[in-house]
C-alpha cells in the first residue's frame, strides 16, 4: 500500500514519511573518505505547480558518453568534496544551478551500483528541492503544501555544455502502466523503464512497437525503440528502488 498521496503536493508530513521509509530500506555504509572511484547522484523530489514529482535531466548531445540520455544530476567525486553527499550536491549545482541550501536531504538508497565499465561506484541520495534558500528554513504546518519550484527558472539556469534540458515527472506518471516497459537491470534483476518521450519533447510516446519480453538494459539509455526517450538502466534502477521504498511498486 502506498505511503504517499500521489496527487497532493508534498508536505512536511510527506517528507517525514519519505525519510522514515528511506531509513528503514536496505542500504550499506558510505565511505568516510572520497575516492576518484566513487560517484554520487541526487534524486531531486519537488513540487511543480503544486504537483509532486521528480526532476530529471537530459544530458547534452555533445558529451562523449551517454549524450542525449536521461539521468539524475550527479557525477564523479573530486578532491574538493569532503563527502560523497557533497559530490551529489556540487554536481547538482554545477549541472542544474540548484544551490545546496535549497535542498533538504531525506536519506539515501542502496546498495550502490557500479557503472558498466566497473570503474565507478555510484551512491544515490534523495532530497527535496525548495525554490529558494529562505523557504528551506521556514516553519510550515505539517500538512501545508511545500512551495513549488518554477521549472522555467531551473531550465534557464542549466549548464548547457552538460545538460540539454530539465523536466519534472509527476509521481503518478512514474507508476502509470501506460508508460512502463518491463525489463532487466544488468540482465538479472527485473524492473520497469519509464517512457517520458512526450514529457520531454511534447510528442506522443511509444512510437515503436512495445514488447513485454524481459530485456537486458545497460545504462541510462534513450529507449529501446527509435524515437523513444526512457528512464532506464542505472537511473531507472535507482528510481525503482525509491518507488519500492515508498511502496509505489512499478
Amino acid at each position: 500500500m502506498a505511503i504517499l498521496n500521489l496527487h497532493r503536493p508534498l508536505t512536511k508530513t510527506a517528507l517525514s514519511t519519505i525519510r522514515s521509509a528511506l531509513a528503514s530500506s536496505s542500504v550499506i555504509s558510505v565511505p568516510n573518505h572520497v575516492s576518484s572511484g566513487d560517484a554520487a547522484v541526487l534524486i531531486p523530489l519537488t513540487n511543480v505547480g503544486n504537483v509532486p514529482g521528480i526532476l530529471f535531466q537530459v544530458r547534452a548531445k555533445d558529451l562523449r558518453s551517454h549524450s542525449g540520455e536521461v539521468s539524475f544530476p550527479g557525477g564523479r567525486a573530486d578532491s574538493t568534496d569532503s563527502s560523497l553527499l557533497d559530490t551529489a550536491l556540487r554536481e547538482t549545482r554545477e549541472e542544474l544551478n540548484i544551490r545546496p541550501d535549497c535542498i533538504e536531504i531525506l536519506g539515501r538508497l542502496g546498495p550502490p551500483e557500479h557503472n558498466l565499465r566497473g570503474d565507478l561506484t555510484v551512491y544515490p541520495w534523495v532530497g527535496f528541492v525548495y525554490p529558494e534558500p529562505t523557504t528551506l528554513h521556514r516553519s510550515f504546518v505539517d500538512d501545508e503544501p511545500l512551495p513549488s519550484c518554477d521549472l522555467d527558472i531551473i531550465q534557464a539556469g542549466i549548464n548547457a555544455p552538460e545538460v540539454d534540458s530539465v523536466f519534472h515527472v509527476q509521481l503518478s506518471e512514474l507508476v502509470s502502466p501506460s508508460r512502463l516497459r518491463h525489463s532487466m537491470f544488468r540482465g538479472q534483476r527485473p524492473y520497469s523503464a519509464v517512457n517520458v518521450s512526450d514529457i520531454v519533447r511534447g510528442t506522443p510516446f511509444g512510437l515503436g512497437v512495445r514488447t513485454e519480453a524481459l530485456e537486458d538494459d545497460t545504462e541510462i539509455g534513450t529507449g529501446k525503440n527509435e524515437g523513444d526517450l526512457e528512464i532506464w538502466g542505472l537511473t531507472g534502477w535507482y528510481l525503482n528502488l525509491l518507488l519500492r521504498a515508498l511502496k509505489l511498486e512499478i
